[in-house]
């Protein structure tokens, strides 16, 4: 019985020193996969710093350029007062269109309110209505013919959505 339990005290040694060399072999493999990984992020690093410096020459270029020359302070005064114009221009025409909606929206509302079936709107509050996504605003409007794209073909701001919904509601 004493033999039989230093033979199995003798395995388990043996075999606790097989699974320490295993251990250790997994423990160097996974160290050189870490080293290889770091040299691997130093040189990444390193490739970075250099496009971002060759990137900062390039705008330092950039701007000597920039300062040497006037013609770009001329170009930007001509497009903020091209810039401007467009903007009035715009103006003048969302309202003209405004206009147009609002004599054709008269006619709509009047209609509509002498139909019989309600929409969901009509029972929301100023602020619920306010909630109301975009896309469920314009196509309401649209369902009622009301524009609701301006001359630069963009959708009206929300804001002015909502004018219009509560004109017609």
């Amino acid at each position: 019985m004493l033999i039989s339990q230093i033979n199995t005290l003798a395995k388990d040694k043996e075999s606790a020193a097989t699974a320490a060399k295993a251990l250790e072999k997994e423990r160097l493999n996974f160290e050189k996969e870490f080293n290889d990984a770091k040299a691997l992020l130093e040189s990444d690093k390193l490739t970075l710093k250099r496009q971002v410096e060759a990137l900062e020459r390039e705008m330092n270029i950039v701007s000597t350029i920039q300062t040497e020359t006037t013609a770009p302070k001329v170009a930007k005064k001509t497009t903020k007062r091209s810039k401007a114009e467009e903007k009035v221009r715009a103006l003048a025409a969302e309202v003209d269109t405004k206009e147009e909606n609002e004599k054709a929206g008269a006619a709509e509302f009047f209609f509509a309110s002498t139909s019989d079936e309600l929409h969901p709107f009509a029972s929301l509050s100023s602020s619920a209505l306010s909630r109301k996504p975009v896309k469920e605003l314009v196509a309401f409007l649209e369902e009622r013919g009301v524009g609701t794209i301006s001359d630069g073909g963009k959708t009206y701001l929300k804001k002015i959505l909502l004018e219009k919904v509560k004109e017609i509601l």
